[in-house]
C-alpha cells in the first residue's frame, strides 16, 4: 500500500497476538491465558483484538482524513463493524484463508482447544464480509468457500499470494563455491511443526522415501522434534536465520500437504528460488501450472515423479512463473484496484 499510495500517505496499526511468555511464573502464565480465554469466549475479540484497541482505532480514524483501511485478516469482523457505523472510511478486508473452516478442521483432527476459537471466529468473518467494501480472497476455492457461508453482498477480488523478490542474494550465494554438492539428489521440504505440515511429511517419510533414491532435508520452527530417530537419509532443522542455504543445496522442493487453506507461502518461496515442485494438489491450490511443477496425490505419484526428476534433465520455469504471478511487482496492479473499491 505504501508502494501505491506513498509511505507518507500511509499509516500501519499493528494488533499485536496473544502470546504466552514462557519465562514468566506459572501463575502469570495461567492468568494471561485465563484472561485470553476470557476475552474470546464473552467478547469474540481474537486475532489481537480488544476492545480497547478497537477505541484507540477509531479514535484515530474520526481525527485524521483517511478515506481506506486495509484490514489484513478476516477475524477482525466486529472492528470493521464499528468502523463502518462510526466512520465514512472505506474498508477492504483480506482473507488469507477462511478462518472458520481452518479452524473447524483443526478441532476435527483432535485439538479441542480450538472450540473456543470456532463461533468467535464465524462471527467475525461473517460481520468481515457484510460490513467491508471490498473482501479480498487468495484463490477462487476460498472464494467460493466464503460466499457458501456467508454471501458477499460487494466486490470479491481475488488477489493471489506475492513475496518480495530475494533472489539476487541467494543467486550470489549458489555461485560463491561454498554450497556443498550432494552426491545423491536432495529434497527440501519447509514448514513449522504444524498439524498439517507435520501429517504431510511424516506421510511422505513412511510411504515414499523408501521407495526412492534420496535425501530429506526438513526445516522449520520445531521440526527437529520430529520423532525420526537417527535416519541415515533424512536431517533436520528446527531453525535458522535464513532458509536460503537449504535451497542452494536442494534439487526440487516437496510440499506432501493434504488439508488447509488459502496459498501456501513456501511454494511461491520455492518459485522465486526457482526450483522443481512435487507437490499435493492441496498444497499448489491457488497456483498457475508450470513444466516444473509436479501435482501426486498418492505414494505411487511422489514416487514416479521423484524418479523421473533424479534421472531426467531439471525441470525449469518456476523462476518465470513467479515473475508473472507471484512477485510484489506482478500483484502490485492488481491492489491498486482495491482503491477503487
Amino acid at each position: 500500500m505504501k508502494r501505491i499510495a506513498g509511505e507518507g500517505a500511509v499509516d500501519c496499526e499493528i494488533l499485536p497476538p496473544f502470546t504466552v511468555n514462557s519465562r514468566a511464573n506459572p501463575v502469570k502464565r495461567l492468568w494471561h491465558a485465563l484472561s485470553a480465554l476470557t476475552r474470546v469466549i464473552f467478547t469474540f475479540r481474537i486475532n489481537g483484538s480488544s476492545l480497547g484497541r478497537e477505541r484507540r482505532i477509531i479514535e484515530k480514524l474520526k481525527q485524521q482524513s483517511y478515506t481506506h483501511i486495509f484490514v489484513d485478516s478476516s477475524l477482525n469482523g466486529l472492528l470493521i463493524r464499528k468502523i463502518k457505523k462510526r466512520t465514512d472510511v472505506r474498508v477492504i478486508v483480506f482473507f488469507h484463508n477462511c478462518e472458520f473452516s481452518f479452524i473447524r478442521r483443526h478441532l476435527q483432527s483432535g485439538n479441542v482447544g480450538s472450540v473456543f476459537r470456532l463461533l468467535p471466529a464465524f462471527v467475525n468473518e461473517k460481520l468481515s464480509v457484510r460490513y467491508a467494501d471490498c473482501t479480498v480472497a487468495l484463490n477462487r476455492r476460498d472464494g467460493k468457500l466464503i460466499e457458501k457461508l456467508y454471501g458477499i453482498p460487494h466486490a470479491l477480488r481475488i488477489i493471489p499470494i506475492s513475496l518480495h523478490d530475494r533472489f539476487g542474494h541467494f543467486h550470489r550465494l549458489t555461485q560463491d563455491g561454498d554450497i556443498a554438492t550432494e552426491k545423491m539428489c536432495t529434497a527440501l521440504f519447509i514448514g513449522s511443526n504444524f498439524y498439517a505440515n507435520r501429517s504431510g511429511i511424516e506421510w511422505f517419510i513412511t510411504h515414499v522415501l523408501p521407495l526412492v533414491d534420496i535425501r530429506l532435508v526438513i526445516a522449520g520452527k520445531g521440526m527437529d522434534q520430529l520423532p525420526v530417530g537417527t535416519h541415515p537419509r533424512i536431517e533436520l532443522h528446527g531453525s535458522a536465520p535464513s532458509l536460503e542455504a537449504f535451497y542452494a543445496r536442494a534439487d526440487f522442493v516437496i510440499a506432501p500437504i493434504f488439508t488447509g487453506g488459502g496459498m501456501k507461502v513456501k511454494i511461491a518461496e520455492a518459485l522465486m528460488y526457482d526450483k522443481p515442485i512435487i507437490g499435493t494438489a492441496e498444497a499448489l491450490e491457488g497456483y498457475e501450472c508450470a513444466d516444473s511443477i509436479v501435482v501426486c496425490n498418492t505414494a505411487s505419484e511422489f514416487v514416479s515423479a521423484i524418479r523421473t526428476l533424479t534421472t531426467a534433465p531439471a525441470l525449469t520455469g518456476s523462476r518465470r512463473l513467479f515473475l508473472d504471478r507471484y512477485s510484489f511487482d506482478a500483484t502490485l496492479p492488481l491492489f491498486k484496484t482495491l482503491l477503487e473499491c
